[in-house]
């Protein structure tokens, strides 16, 4: 049962979340809900730029056997990350925001408290699955969804609910998120919050901790600019409303992903403490079987509930949820590839498939939305991800080759 365990966490975490959207939705209309879209998407993509691709180096080093970094010493680092994080968001994702909607002060100002919670909580909740603790990573943010969910439901009963306060409670709800986040990192005995070094001594550690994770920010951003960069093109040349649509059909059709992706942090601890691939062998074919089960699962259940949970205005939407569906089968592999990678010290390996999808989604995806609208874009993601799933696997197979060519170069002649 205990194998089950991370799914069955992951489930509950998309299923909330799922809940979380599909009210927003209801509630805010298809309009203000495109506009909050907007803003969560631009605030992810700006964190993936200013965490400087850490989270990713953090799963790998704080898995590694003998490391430096212990969890006090990380989450002081994630925590002052966050402080420039705010000056980006103003002076950067406050104009791009302006750009595709129009939103007002308390939003803007719930707009930048929300990107630096956001970063340093999505440092914090990475640095969990390096310390191996995976169930308490993904419990906090199943945790932190339902509370969402809660708190929303109360605005909106109250007559209150817009985009603004909607990011004021998704803020607040980062905020408690980042403080069980420390205290489930600190459970593992180190103690609290000491550094046990000098302030000079982490900040050398902590470049070379960036330098090492730099690579990942590739990875990070291109994968946010797949994954929501159908959207923003909605925006760009379409409509609000249909942004709104789209984005809460792929918001269901993402438990076909997000649910096996669970899994990820696992390889990559296994990987990066055995320092070999056996894991993923071990492994890869199951988890793509069991990829396809949840996308065929959530395909059939979500064309069907799909106009009912949300009514009318979202008909349209229900044939998406099938299409992004079957879309999220390779995004998965892909996202299993690039982790068993990672575990090797390889970062590139994600990067180099996410900026291949990232040019596709430009220039294929783009020119689709234009034509054909809504529909286009989701068919448009299957060749996304597919291709994405292509390029990484054959850079894992030439790394497990090179790895076996320098095994048998150390094994000493006979005779």
């Amino acid at each position: 049962m205990r194998r089950f365990q991370l799914p069955l966490w992951s489930a509950a975490q998309a299923g909330v979340q799922m809940m979380v959207a599909v009210a927003s939705a209801r509630w805010l209309g298809p309009a203000d809900r495109g506009s909050l879209v907007l803003a969560t998407t631009l605030a992810t993509l700006l964190l993936l730029v200013s965490g400087l691709g850490l989270g990713a180096g953090a799963r790998v080093v704080l898995a590694e056997p003998s490391t430096w970094w212990t969890w006090p010493r990380y989450a002081v680092l994630a925590g002052a990350m966050a402080v420039p994080h705010g000056a980006v968001a103003v002076f950067v994702g406050l104009p791009l925001l302006g750009a595709f909607t129009d939103p007002g002060f308390a939003a803007q100002a719930a707009f930048v408290l929300y990107s630096a919670l956001a970063l340093c909580a999505s440092l914090l909740r990475e640095g969990l699955h390096g310390r191996g603790r995976h169930r308490q990573a993904i419990g906090l943010d199943v945790l932190a969804a339902g509370l969402q969910l809660a708190l929303t439901a109360a605005v909106y009963f109250a007559g209150r609910l817009t985009v603004a306060t909607a990011l004021a409670v998704a803020s607040s709800c980062l905020a408690l998120t980042i403080l069980g986040q420390v205290a489930a990192g600190q459970r593992s005995g180190e103690p609290r919050l000491r550094t046990h070094c000098s302030w000079r001594v982490l900040l050398v550690q902590g470049r070379a901790l960036i330098c090492f994770s730099v690579p990942a920010v590739l990875t990070s951003v291109g994968q946010s600019f797949v994954i929501h960069g159908d959207r923003l093109a909605l925006g760009a040349v379409r409509s609000s409303a249909e942004v709104g649509v789209y984005s809460a059909a792929s918001s269901l059709a993402a438990l076909s992903w997000f649910i096996p992706i669970a899994f990820t942090g696992v390889l990559t601890r296994r990987v990066a403490a055995s320092g070999s691939l056996m894991a993923w062998e071990r492994t890869w074919k199951p988890f793509l079987a069991f990829s396809a089960a949840v996308a065929l699962v959530t395909a059939s259940v979500g064309t069907v509930v799909f106009p009912f949970l949300l009514g009318p205005e979202y008909r349209d939407g229900a044939p998406l949820v099938a299409v992004l569906s079957v879309a999220a089968i390779p995004y998965a592999m892909y996202q299993y590839d690039s982790a068993a990678c990672q575990g090797l010290r390889d970062l590139k390996a994600g990067s180099v498939g996410a900026v291949v999808g990232s040019v596709m989604v430009v220039a294929v995806v783009v020119p689709v939305i234009v034509i054909l609208g809504t529909h286009g874009a989701a068919v448009g993601m299957i060749a996304v991800y597919t291709t994405m799933a292509v390029v990484v696997r054959r850079r894992l197979r030439k790394l497990r080759r090179r790895r076996a060519s320098d095994r048998c170069e150390v094994v000493p002649a006979h005779g």
